[in-house]
């Protein structure tokens, strides 16, 4: 069944599927898009392609557009550029992350994508960080040089920045299931990527938490 808002039902708003919602602060968040025009379109591309007649109306959409946005803008919105992107600020990227920041900037533009937001920089370094690449933690006793990080590895790092950035800005309407941070959480603690057997710890991890239960068979985590 279609989650809706519950704060539509109180306030008398047109009904508004949750799917939307989060898309429209993906495009605002994750994608960088400012212009309702531009996220509204974006809308009706998807739902035509898909074949959706529930689109939210012109109106509704950018409501909701002024609702995420808030009172000032958030510079973590902001286009992730070299160096001036770079610094100690909450919309800047650490300067010790310059070399993932700068991986997933190419990444991005051998692509011919838009460069990334902040946001999703300062995530995919935090993912870089957690899967210690060049940290020495207590189950690796010996410091290892760092390797150049493939295609696969960065777009998994990338879904992962994602889901958190959605996450830091649109949380999930149903407190009773799993957050998108509990997921990554676990991805990051038994980094299933890298055994058959790191990935039977995380299966077995997953099914004792009941994060399959409380998603439902068919409620996927996205990416997954």
């Amino acid at each position: 069944m279609p989650y809706y808002s519950r704060d539509d039902a109180k306030t008398g708003r047109p009904k508004i599927r949750e799917f939307w919602v989060e898309y429209i602060a993906r495009l605002m968040h994750v994608e960088g898009l400012t212009s309702p025009i531009e996220i509204f379109r974006r809308l009706e591309a998807y739902a035509e392609k898909h074949d959706l007649d529930d689109l939210p109306s012109e109106r509704t959409v950018n409501r909701r557009i002024a609702d995420l946005r808030g009172d000032a803008p958030d510079l973590r919105n902001e286009r992730f550029a070299w160096p001036d992107s770079m610094g100690q600020e909450e919309h800047q990227v650490p300067w010790v992350a310059a070399r993932d920041a700068l991986d997933l900037l190419r990444w991005y533009l051998e692509r011919n994508y838009r460069r990334p937001t902040v946001r999703i920089v300062q995530w995919y370094a935090r993912i870089c960080l957690a899967s210690a690449d060049v940290q020495v933690g207590i189950l690796s006793p010996e410091p290892r040089l760092r390797e150049a990080v493939d295609d696969r590895t960065i777009e998994n790092r990338l879904r992962q920045a994602v889901l958190l950035a959605l996450g830091q800005v649109n949380l999930r309407p149903n407190p009773g299931l799993p957050s998108y941070k509990e997921h990554i959480e676990l991805e990051l603690a038994f980094q299933p990527e890298r055994s058959p057997e790191d990935r039977q710890a995380y299966e077995q991890a997953r099914a004792s938490l009941k994060f399959d239960e409380a998603l439902g068979a068919t409620r996927p985590l996205p990416g997954e």
